[in-house]
């Protein structure tokens, strides 16, 4: 399946419109950690899922097959418009898993999402390591609650 990027947002909107109901995730992908969230389309509400932490894309893809997911969003970083270099790690991981899915997926800014998970995991009191275990999961639910709004 195809892995589009953000100005190609309409060609996944049409995939998910054409499928729905159906289940889609967002993934913050990290090299130690990567975030999950997860939503229904019928309902529109996401849900904030445990990260994965040191695990193989293949256990990833496994866990996303689990949970039937029909496509991805997947954070990565862009200055303006463009992908950086240092984030071709991460649109890699996204095809991989893309691929083993046979699903599509949507590259999308993550732009100070990790930073607003903080933000907020800290206005509900909890300490560096609790953020640190739940502020990946919470990014990808910001990347897909912002998709959401427009689909």
């Amino acid at each position: 399946m195809d892995l589009f990027y953000p100005n190609e947002r309409e060609k996944l909107i049409k995939y998910i419109r054409e499928n729905h109901p159906c289940k889609i995730a967002a993934l913050d992908i990290g090299r130690k950690k990567v975030g999950f969230a997860i939503c229904n389309t019928l309902v529109k509400a996401s849900v904030a899922r445990v990260s994965f932490v040191n695990c193989s894309l293949n256990s990833i893809s496994q866990k996303l097959k689990e949970e039937n997911i029909k496509a991805l969003i997947i954070g990565i970083s862009m200055m303006g418009e463009e992908i950086i270099e240092s984030a071709l790690y991460i649109k890699n991981c996204a095809k991989k898993i893309c691929t083993n899915l046979n699903i599509p997926g949507l590259l999308v800014n993550e732009a100070f999402t990790t930073t607003i998970a903080d933000s907020i995991l800290r206005l509900e009191g909890m300490n560096r390591r609790e953020r640190n275990q739940k502020d990946d999961s919470i990014a990808a639910l910001i990347m897909l609650d912002e998709f959401l709004e427009k689909l």
